[in-house]
């Protein structure tokens, strides 16, 4: 997921580089635009037209649509909540199965510990 939002915020980049390089030249006139040199701004063009080719990638769009989803600007945090929640449940998951596996092997198991957790700074509930 990482790889695909940094291979789309990259050639989202470079078609804009690309694209404000044709615009580079580009004569604005009253009617219409004229191009300067015509063989660069192909060029330019055919560089935009190629990264967003490339933004329609699996990945690229992968990586994008989980981007949009987390407001853009929180994509990473929102992943990296995503992979330390489904690490805890993987070793959780773990944790069951290799006791149920001692369990089927004869051993003595107790069932899970339950830890109890005080936060401190959190201010105290009052019964109202």
């Amino acid at each position: 997921m990482e790889a695909g939002i940094f291979a789309w915020e990259r050639l989202e980049e470079l078609a804009d580089r690309a694209e404000r390089e044709a615009q580079g030249y580009e004569l604005t006139r009253a009617i219409s635009p004229v191009t300067t040199d015509k063989d660069r701004y192909e060029e330019a063009r055919s560089k935009v037209r190629r990264m967003r080719g490339e933004q329609e990638d699996e990945l690229a769009t992968l990586g994008r649509t989980f981007a949009r989803d987390a407001d853009r600007a929180n994509a990473f945090s929102k992943l990296s909540r995503y992979e330390i929640a489904i690490g805890r449940q993987l070793y959780r998951a773990l944790h069951e199965l290799e006791r149920r596996q001692a369990a089927r092997g004869g051993a003595a198991v107790t069932p899970p510990q339950v830890l109890d957790v005080e936060v401190s700074g959190m201010p105290e509930e009052t019964g109202s």
